[in-house]
């Protein structure tokens, strides 16, 4: 561990933005009570919900944006930061991007789309984030067939149908 010896309850700043770093951000790092870690512009492919819960790390700013103050999630970009900082600096939906952190709009594969891939297009399209309910929609571990609103045949796992009644969806 090469923070073993790093005090817990300090703030400890880790500068490790810009490199090849890939995979899950350790949860050993939970330990540490006041961390500014800045992961952006890697590999990173997964931070455990538990550092949702880290209300004093970045500066406190993980109280005010969740997760998106360590690093904007996949799917997500902040181009000037890889991670939400203010009100402003808010991360961006880009179905392109497959890793954490990430500044840019990665483009969207040009191989068929998939169940998912059509059912994250007409969230975009539709404001799914200001839908009065999106449970599961996007979520990466969770299948389709458990978003809210889309059935599926039990027998196969097709989306069937789509009830999306008074949810306050907009678009055209």
């Amino acid at each position: 561990d090469f923070l073993a010896s790093a005090p817990k309850d300090e703030i400890v700043k880790v500068m490790l933005y810009n490199n090849k770093l890939t995979g899950a951000v350790p949860k050993s790092l939970l330990s540490f009570d006041r961390m500014k870690i800045f992961l952006e512009g890697n590999q990173i492919t997964q931070l455990d919900q538990e550092f949702c819960d880290k209300k004093d790390w970045m500066g406190g700013n993980v109280a005010l944006y969740g997760c998106d103050a360590i690093l904007c999630g996949a799917n997500y970009y902040n181009e000037d930061n890889g991670r939400q900082t203010s009100g402003e600096s808010k991360c961006d939906r880009c179905r392109g991007n497959k890793v954490m952190g990430a500044f840019e709009c990665a483009p969207v594969s040009t191989g068929p789309l998939t169940v998912r891939d059509i059912l994250g297009i007409f969230y975009d399209e539709m404001g799914g984030d200001s839908w009065s309910t999106n449970i599961n929609w996007n979520e990466p571990d969770v299948s389709p067939c458990d978003w809210y609103g889309v059935y599926c045949d039990e027998e196969d796992d097709v989306v069937d149908r789509i009830t999306m009644v008074d949810n306050n969806l907009k678009g055209e």
